[in-house]
């Protein structure tokens, strides 16, 4: 969440007309961070996906299907030029979904070792950057960058 919230502060000082629109989980940590920055959120309801077998690989289907749909809504109606992910739940609706209406998408991995919606997105991503060189081999050479990871000046 913080290198994205340090690329949006960076945007803003370059150009004030810039607008941001934040989605996330319902119940969300990142909500209160992102309405403190002054970026509007929105909430996706999304489908998890737990390593292990459990419960919850019952309602994945449909939860999945909502998820798309959500995802197909949210990016109709902001009409955004770039879909910016740095993983996470929401990430992978909205990359695929970007994808399929010709919106660019862009993943930035945070962490040394990517987390599984990462992987998920970056076949979908036009631009992939990655905070650590041990990162680069595990996504497609030709559209990754390691730049280190972006921090807040407030």
């Amino acid at each position: 969440m913080t290198p994205l919230l340090a690329v949006a502060e960076v945007w803003r000082s370059m150009d004030p007309t810039v607008e941001f629109v934040w989605v996330g989980t319902p119940n969300g940590p990142d909500r209160a961070a992102v309405e403190a920055a002054g970026i509007r959120f929105v909430s996706l309801p999304v489908a998890r996906l737990t390593r292990y077998p459990s419960v919850e690989w019952l309602t994945l289907p449909v939860n999945l299907f909502r998820a798309a749909r959500g995802a197909w809504a949210i990016l109709k109606h902001e009409a955004p030029n770039l879909v910016a992910t740095a993983g996470g739940y929401t990430g992978v609706p909205l990359v695929a979904a970007a994808r399929m209406m010709g919106i660019h998408s862009w993943l930035h991995q945070q962490d040394v070792e990517p987390i599984l919606s990462s992987k998920l997105c970056a076949p979908f991503c036009d631009l992939i950057t990655v905070a650590f060189e041990a990162s680069l081999a595990a996504f497609p050479s030709e559209k990754t960058h390691v730049v280190g990871n972006p921090v807040r000046e407030s």
